[in-house]
């Protein structure tokens, strides 16, 4: 008796315990600040998943109950982190928080009906009759699902008939969508606004660069895009954007628990053997009369016209000689071999502008479509329109980006917004080439183009890391002209970007003299161009002389040479031994 009264005073206490469950959908602003992959220096984001990470800030509105509550955030990133979460404007604080991933899939209903009821819908393909029964599921969704009928244990979908599982209704540990949960408790019912701040994987950010040359060869048109990218399921409507440059201290969090699968991986193996299926034996065709294999190699790659007979090649070298493929034309002839062709399409052929070897006068492949067009590029100048540019601002020793007009971060896509502009940037183009790759015959030189990050350059502003795209003009029509990355420049720092290699401006390099402690070498530079160009010659060795106009660099000594147009300089150095 007294352990029945003892029970009867502990259930309303457990009952209050279990509280009650308010859900927060709807978020009334929002602020995103994304934080670039610290593991990426200034290539592309990563498709799919970015590596970055943001800190979002969401204010809601919700209504609490009397007492203790379970407070459920749908809506959240999905890469969020628990341990980062702070809630503020809650009356008596947060108790406990949970990260829901448990969502509602065709593993989760399995798994959350385990050992439950569920029906059982069968369709006949033949009579097309529909048999419903009642079944319990056993196991699963692991390695497959049993389910217990009135007619004993059997696997799902493994009875031959086209079957699907109902459900009675969506379990409450289920979400459609990333949920975060807390235990709070509130005094009394009332209706507060909260901020939910967090921490989330799966964002980036870059900076691309748009570059247009001059005329001249000397000014550009800089502009600048700030992308983010949101490799998650949830849009963040109307936010209020900012991005930070630099490489904030981050360690590595916690690997979070592996997610539940979200699919059904049904298989059904016939319970059968060997002996039920015989070795199929195959007949080996005959060759034919007078084949010649010499002609056909080892893995099958053999010319057309192999597995032919003595009378067939002769015909067909007799058409070819016809045709004028012989076989020893010019390099550029293209073989072509295919579908069949009609005796009188073969006669068009010899209109075509570029050589054409049939090596099979019965056969001709299609030509393959033409590559599609690539995109125009951007304009002489990029027009922004007021107050859509992004704002630098001092955050320590890093920069903010803040966005001045709302925007939507969609998910799993990706959003520009204009970040930079100088539309007189210039730069120096100079040739580069490194003794280490030297050779005695002619090799084209690597340009680049060199500034300062400086306001007499027409630059003077931080460029975060990113990509550059090159554009010049030539004949009327903007190409673009070279690619390069860009990595974090503050105020004041040089600027160099890595274009490509120029056939115009060639080196080599000779040994003039060696003795016992002593190399002389000499470099020779031609250059086709018709406007004199400058040349850097690096010499990653210690010098025996430094001659003037000698300057240290990252890859070694830059030794300066200044080539004529349409002319040849030479230039050189002593290296000890």
């Amino acid at each position: 008796m007294r352990w029945f009264l003892l029970l009867m005073l502990c259930l309303p206490s457990l009952a209050h315990a279990g509280g009650q469950t308010v859900t927060s959908v709807d978020v009334s602003d929002v602020a995103v600040t994304i934080y670039r992959d610290p593991y990426r220096d200034a290539g592309m984001m990563r498709a799919g998943w970015p590596g970055g990470y943001a800190l979002i800030t969401e204010t809601r509105t919700i209504t609490l109950p009397k007492g203790e509550s379970q407070l459920r955030f749908e809506n959240v990133a999905e890469g969020l982190l628990p341990e980062t979460a702070i809630i503020t404007g809650l009356p008596s604080g947060v108790r406990e928080k949970n990260r829901d991933a448990r969502l509602i899939s065709p593993a989760g209903l399995v798994d959350a009906f385990l050992k439950r009821r569920v029906l059982i819908r069968r369709t006949d393909p033949a009579t097309g009759r529909v048999r419903e029964q009642s079944a319990i599921i056993q196991s699963g969704p692991d390695g497959g699902v049993l389910i217990r009928t009135d007619e004993g244990i059997e696997a799902l979908r493994c009875s031959g008939l086209p079957e699907r599982m109902i459900y009675s209704e969506v379990p409450d540990t289920l979400s459609a969508r990333p949920t975060l949960s807390i235990l709070t408790r509130s005094d009394r019912a009332l209706t507060a606004t909260i901020q939910l701040t967090y921490m989330a994987q799966g964002f980036d950010w870059s900076a691309n660069y748009v570059g247009n040359m001059a005329a001249d060869g000397k000014k550009m048109g800089l502009f600048a895009w700030l992308t983010v990218a949101n490799g998650g399921q949830q849009s963040f409507r109307d936010a209020r954007l900012q991005v930070i440059a630099g490489k904030p201290n981050k360690r590595p969090n916690n690997p979070p628990p592996p997610p539940p699968a979200s699919a059904l991986n049904l298989q059904c193996w016939p319970i059968d053997s060997t002996s039920t299926h015989p070795r199929r034996e195959w007949e080996r065709l005959p060759m034919p009369r007078g084949a010649d294999l010499s002609r056909f190699d080892a893995v099958g790659r053999n010319a057309p016209g192999s597995f032919e007979t003595a009378k067939q090649r002769r015909k067909r070298e007799r058409e070819e000689r016809a045709f004028g493929g012989g076989g020893g034309g010019s390099e550029e002839s293209i073989v072509v071999t295919g579908s069949r062709m009609p005796r009188s399409a073969r006669a068009r052929l010899q209109a075509l502008p570029s050589p054409v070897t049939v090596v099979s006068a019965d056969y001709l492949m299609p030509a393959p479509p033409p590559a599609p067009p690539p995109p125009p590029p951007p304009g002489e100048s990029v027009a922004v329109a007021q107050g859509a540019q992004a704002q630098a601002e001092a955050l320590g020793d890093l920069k903010l980006y803040r966005v001045p007009m709302r925007v939507t971060v969609a998910a799993q896509s990706q959003k520009q917004v204009a970040m930079i502009v100088q539309p007189e940037a210039r730069f120096d183009r100079v040739y580069r080439a490194n003794v280490v790759g030297g050779r005695d015959t002619p090799q084209p030189m690597r340009y680049l183009l060199r500034s300062i990050n400086s306001g007499e350059k027409g630059l003077g502003v931080p460029l975060p890391a990113g990509g550059l795209s090159l554009f010049e003009t030539v004949a009327g029509r903007r190409l673009l002209a070279g690619r390069d990355d860009v990595a974090d420049l503050a105020v004041g720092e040089a600027v160099e970007l890595k274009l490509g290699q120029s056939p115009d401006v060639q080196w080599k390099l000779t040994r003039v003299k060696e003795t016992q402690d002593r190399q002389e070498w000499r470099v020779d530079i031609t250059n086709a161009r018709s406007v004199p160009v400058t040349a850097q010659i690096v010499i990653p060795h210690d010098l025996a002389e430094k001659p003037p106009g000698l300057e240290r660099g990252p890859e070694g000594w830059m030794l300066p040479v200044e080539v004529p147009d349409n002319g040849t300089a030479s230039v050189s150095y002593t290296l000890k031994r």
